[in-house]
């Protein structure tokens, strides 16, 4: 069950990696438009992670609910997961003096595609075949 576990959380781990390499290259600098991508796709991922872990746990007799409160469980752990993201991001500037924000704008405007791309993470985490593969 571990095994599967961490095999959920595989796409968000992607996504924090090309992050991570985009950051390096000055990828967010040269093409300003990646960031909205990411964030969408970021959003995806992690909704992905989490519905494919209440998929496991009803799988393990751990959970049972209907889908919409499925749904609205994994939509909430997204946008706690952004609201983290953004907040870690303002600390990391406030201590190193990076710009890594830019503006409330643009703040905001991550934290919506994140919320945009949860719809998408979650049908692919329930999706059949993703799940066979778990």
């Amino acid at each position: 069950m571990l095994y599967k576990i961490i095999k959920s959380f595989l796409a968000p781990i992607i996504i924090l990696v090309i992050h991570l390499i985009a950051t390096y290259l000055n990828v967010y600098i040269m093409y300003p438009w990646f960031d909205i991508p990411m964030h969408f796709f970021g959003g995806a991922a992690v909704a992905f992670a989490f519905s494919s872990l209440v998929h496991l746990a009803k799988k393990e007799n751990l959970w049972r609910s209907n889908r919409a409160i499925e749904f609205l469980f994994v939509v909430s752990l997204v946008a706690l997961t952004a609201a983290l993201w953004e907040f870690v991001e303002f600390s990391l500037e406030t201590i190193t003096q990076l710009e890594l924000q830019g503006n409330i704008t643009d703040t905001m405007s991550d934290f919506l595609l994140g919320m945009l791309g949860a719809p998408l993470g979650f049908l692919a985490g329930r999706s059949g075949a993703i799940q066979q593969s778990l």
